[in-house]
């Protein structure tokens, strides 16, 4: 691997690393609310014990009982219940809004890297002879098949001229003299064959 390629490569892991640290940060916070709805749930229940075992003396010290009784020890067990299922519906809560926020980020870093990519591609291009880019055999071509970081199972199938299709849309909108343009993370980046701007952060 050759220095160019190990700046790319370093890039590469830095970029994926601020999603990676997102989905870290999910994590700690699903084992916080788990633990506090753990403790949540215990102390629910010890005040349900508590007020099962207490309550009777307190109204019999008070010249109650029967019928009184009988329902206030009912209004302890439903007070309790109700408890448990608002912890329960905070538990689904939370664990589905981690679920979404690790799919969010996954789908973020996943754009992230196809746009480097891209990027890194129509650098290679740009920087190859103009008279080996219609033949398909110089080093840009077989640079631009070359993926950075790709999820496992991605094609790698390419047009007739050795690009794969985005790198052949954003080649030719270039030489049409259109801009192209790649999203990161809800924000847009402009590319005209420089590097700068966007989530290369300009390592060629």
């Amino acid at each position: 691997m050759d220095y160019t390629e190990q700046l790319r490569a370093a890039h590469l892991v830095a970029l994926k690393q601020q999603y990676l640290d997102a989905m870290e940060q999910a994590r700690a916070e699903l084992e916080s609310n788990q633990k506090q709805h753990e403790k949540s749930a215990r102390t629910a229940y010890v005040e349900k014990m508590t007020d099962l075992r207490d309550r009777p003396q307190q109204l019999r010290s008070l010249g109650l009982a029967g019928g009184v009784e009988d329902e206030d020890l009912r209004g302890i067990l439903d007070e309790y219940r109700a408890k448990y299922e608002e912890l329960k519906e905070w538990q689904r809560e939370f664990v589905a809004e981690y679920k979404r926020e690790m799919a969010r980020q996954q789908r973020r870093m996943d754009a992230a890297v196809a746009e480097y990519n891209a990027r890194i591609a129509l650098e290679d291009y740009n920087a190859s002879p103009k008279s080996t880019r219609s033949s398909g055999s110089s080093r840009s071509s077989r640079s631009s098949s070359r993926s950075y970081g790709a999820s496992k199972g991605s094609s790698s199938s390419g047009t007739a001229s050795g690009l794969s299709p985005a790198v052949q849309e954003a080649v030719e909108g270039r030489e049409k003299g259109h801009i192209w343009s790649g999203s990161h993370g809800g924000s847009s980046s402009y590319y005209s064959g420089a590097s700068g701007g966007g989530s290369g952060g300009g390592v060629r």
